[in-house]
């Protein structure tokens, strides 16, 4: 994976040298916390991909369902982000398919309905009901409306091909028991955008086909000396252009599969870093407002970016891709201009193009290239961007890892509803 910067402004090494130092004590309490695999500590995310009886436990559960077909994956937020991001960068022709229920929406349950309406069994179907508290009403009402259309087509045999995912002691896992599905407990003290590493992300990404190791091959290479000082510099370099007043945290992608992957970067970014109130007690003045864009955005928001007038930090994704490509014919009789150029040509050039343009307009940004096994590059990439967040957090003395504001719209619907949260 390679990763370069463009600063539009020289940030002084004193400001650099200043953040490293304000993080000294922080890098060296997570180092600890892999070296040991504490596993009682919101920081445990980062040493999950040493779990060895965790991982084999998530392929002990998979190992119960053959020849899968169809995932349906009922969860929302970090319980299908991480997911969904990775399958949308790795499936092939051959992976099974991938359904995600996440919020209310009856038009969405009633596609899947409609995929697996030709089914005369259940054999070829797993459904994955994530929800770390056990208590997320988005997912509760998926999930008994979905079992319930699900009994009523396949049987109760439907239950054998469930698998709740959460915390030991929840609700779900009561329920779990008391329908004779699978259940799978998560860490207690990881939270859902933590988790792609425990068995909410792995156990769907095994059933769906992919190879996890290879994923969690690339998470542990993230924990290596030198990319874990990537990950401070990054950060210190992060707080320093919010503090200038770059606000607009532009996740650029520059294929649509990365799509996903920009999701559940904005989730990690906005949940951990939103906050009103700082540690200390104090009034937060400082927070970013992640973006997602492609390179449809070119002919849109991309007129804002390159008029300056908007201060933006833009993180630029993207992977190289050879496998597909098409040929403009010698004798264009459309794209005249483009004669005997690629589809891969044009979109090498469009991409040059633009960082070409945003270093002329001195338009600060990060760009992020994987450049082997995606899978791999995956599992560096996210470990790393989570464990950036949480320096930067700590640089501007706020909570990685709580989210007031999301309990409160929970609360308030409990109250609508009539019902206790």
């Amino acid at each position: 994976m390679h990763i370069a910067y463009f600063d539009d402004k020289k940030i002084p090494d004193s400001a650099m040298g200043a953040g490293m130092r304000a993080l000294v004590a922080y890098r060296k309490y997570t180092d600890s916390i892999v070296a040991r695999r504490q596993v009682n500590v919101p920081e445990s995310t980062l040493a999950l991909p040493l779990d060895e009886q965790m991982v084999a436990n998530v392929y002990d559960v998979a190992a119960q369902f053959k020849k899968v077909k169809h995932v349906i994956l009922i969860g929302i937020g970090g319980s299908s982000l991480g997911v969904e991001a990775v399958h949308s960068v790795c499936a092939t022709t051959d992976s099974p398919e991938l359904h995600i229920l996440d919020t209310v929406a009856a038009h969405e349950v009633e596609a899947v309905l409609q995929k697996l309406a030709k089914l005369k069994t259940a054999a070829g179907i797993v459904v994955c009901v994530a929800s770390k508290s056990g208590k997320t009403t988005e997912t509760l009402l998926n999930a008994e409306i979905v079992l319930d259309l699900l009994t009523e087509k396949f049987g109760t045999s439907i239950y054998k091909r469930t698998v709740f995912i959460s915390e030991s002691g929840s609700d779900l896992q009561k329920t779990a028991q008391k329908l004779g599905s699978f259940f799978v407990p998560v860490p207690k003290e990881v939270g859902g955008r933590f988790s792609i590493f425990t068995p909410t992300g792995l156990l769907p990404l095994v059933l769906l086909g992919h190879d996890i190791e290879k994923l969690l091959e690339g998470a542990t290479d993230a924990l290596r000396k030198e990319f874990e000082e990537t990950v401070a510099e990054s950060a210190v370099r992060l707080v320093w252009y919010l503090k200038a007043g770059f606000i607009d945290y532009n996740i650029f992608v520059f294929d649509t599969r990365l799509v996903r992957l920009g999701k559940w970067q904005r989730q990690l970014l906005a949940e951990s870093l939103g906050k009103a109130t700082t540690m200390s007690g104090e009034r937060n003045h400082y927070a970013l407002l992640p973006t997602v864009t492609t390179p449809v955005e070119l002919h849109a928001t991309g007129q804002l970016y390159f008029s300056t007038i908007v201060p933006v930090y833009t993180d630029f994704i993207s992977f190289d891709d050879d496998s597909i490509d098409y040929k403009v014919p010698k004798q264009a009789q459309v794209a005249t201009l483009l004669a005997d150029k690629t589809m891969q040509d044009v979109s090498a050039a469009m991409y040059a193009g633009v960082v070409k343009a945003y270093q002329e307009r001195r338009l600060p940004y990060r760009d992020t290239l994987f450049d082997v096994d995606r899978l791999y590059s995956l599992g560096q990439f996210m470990a790393m961007r989570m464990r950036e967040v949480m320096y930067v957090a700590k640089l501007l003395d706020l909570n990685a890892f709580d989210q007031p504001n999301v309990e409160l719209y929970k609360l308030r619907t409990a109250t609508i509803l009539g019902v206790k949260k």
